[in-house]
Order: structure tokens, then sequence, then C-alpha cells
């Protein structure tokens, strides 16, 4: 089984939950203060017995995931188009 991360993440009026891929690669505190790009509009999933709210984005990288992030200048929640 892969390696995960949970993540809570700042969607600007609320946070939500995420498990993320790749806890072989990165440590524990990696999206700290990060712009991830999430989808949010999906169904809750159940993964490992942790419930996931949103899905972070990523380039994979030969199994690495690669997290698509945006500057400061965008706040929390900042729609992507």
């Amino acid at each position: 089984m892969k390696k995960l991360l949970k993540v809570q993440v700042d969607l600007g009026d609320t946070t939500a939950q995420a498990i993320a891929g790749g806890a072989e690669f990165y440590e524990p505190n990696t999206f700290v203060g990060k712009r991830v790009v999430v989808i949010t509009n999906m169904e809750a999933k159940t993964i490992a017995g942790v419930k996931s709210e949103v899905m972070l984005l990523a380039a994979d990288l030969n199994g690495k995931p690669i997290w698509v992030t945006v500057s400061d200048e965008a706040p929390p929640g900042t729609i992507v188009r």
C-alpha cells in the first residue's frame, strides 16, 4: 500500500480534509503554508479509514507527486479557472 498523508486544506470560508499519496517522498509538514490546488466538487471518500473531502492536484513524476500550487498572491479559496 502507498504511504498517505492526512492534510487539512484552507478553502477560505471553511477547511476540508484530504488524503494525499506521497508520504514516502514528503514529510508531514510539507503542506504547511503551501497554496495547493484542490478539486472540491466531488463526494467525500473514505481512504484507509480516513475521510477525504477534496482532492489535491499533482503532476506524476515517475510515481512521485509534484503538488500543483499557486503563489501567495492568491488567497485561500480563490477559484481556479
